[in-house]
Order: structure tokens, then sequence, then C-alpha cells
């Protein structure tokens, strides 16, 4: 659990969850609310930039950004943003969102960034491929957001009309 709901049944976020969701204290810094996006590609930066401003919106303080490209060029970002091109996640960073426009080819260039990693991952879009779930330390909580065509590459099969019991 990461403290939005006190008792989940199905793990369904409502509006009412997210009211104390990235609250600071008086002792925060930058790396209290820390979080490495893997994101972006030539193709795709705006992937990219949506995913900081989200994270922003949600409180996010120090954003660090890796994509497949130089992103520094071709996507506006505001100062919480820091580019990076290392290959590895900051160990100070408190989650990681992966995936959003890398492109599928991404795959080895994501699994070797997450491979082993014990911070909390959200795993979308272009990451949400078995070769990089399988990177996954059994510790580690991931937690993985696929449309219906995602869902369906990941499971064989359609997601039906029971989406929470085929999840």
């Amino acid at each position: 659990g990461i403290g939005i709901v006190a008792h989940a049944e199905d793990a369904m976020i409502e509006d009412d969850d997210l009211a104390t969701l990235g609250e600071r204290a008086v002792d925060d810094h930058k790396w209290t609310h820390a979080l490495q996006v893997l994101a972006g590609s030539t193709l795709m930066p705006g992937a990219a930039q949506l995913v900081v401003r989200g994270a922003i919106a949600g409180g996010a303080s120090m954003i660090r950004l890796a994509g497949r490209a130089d992103l520094t060029a071709l996507a506006t970002v505001v100062p919480e943003v820091v580019h990076t091109r290392a290959s590895e996640v900051d160990p100070r960073c408190r989650a990681v969102v992966a995936g959003p426009g890398l492109g599928t080819d991404a795959v080895q260039w994501l699994s070797e960034r997450l491979a082993g990693l014990r911070t909390p991952v959200v795993l979308d879009a272009d990451g949400l491929a078995s070769e990089v779930l399988g990177v996954r330390d059994p510790a580690a909580s991931w937690i993985l957001t696929p449309h219906e065509g995602e869902f369906a590459r990941l499971a064989g099969r359609a997601i039906g009309d029971d989406r929470v019991g085929a999840v």
C-alpha cells in the first residue's frame, strides 16, 4: 500500500482518495518527492511532456527525465525537470514512471534501466512488454496501466466486460 486508500478490494482510486496525495511537510526537500521518468523519443517527445506535467500536478519535486532521444531539444519542460542520459535510475528517486513514448523497440533499453530495481515503478505504454516485466525484482512494487490493446498483448486475450476481474 502507498497510503492512498485505507482498504481497497478492487484497487480502484477514486477522486476522494486523491485529496491528500502529494502533501508536503515543512522539512521536505527536492528528493522527498523525486521521480525518475523514462519516457519519450524522437517520434514521441510529447509523451515525456505529458508524464512530466502530470507528475508536477501530482506533487513531484525533482524530476529526472531520460528518453530515447535528446529531449532537451524536443520537449519544453518546467524547471523541476533535469534531463539525464544516465543508464540507471537515480537511487534518490522515490518512484519511476516508465514506457510512454519510448517506441515498441525500446524493450532492451528499458529493461537495462529497470533490471533489479526496487524503487516503485509505474509501467505504461511501450514499457508494457513481457521482456520488461521479466526483469522485475520480486520485492519491487510495480503498477501496470494497460489500455485494452496493451492488456490483450500482455494477457494473450481481450479484456472482456469484467475489467476488474480480468486484471
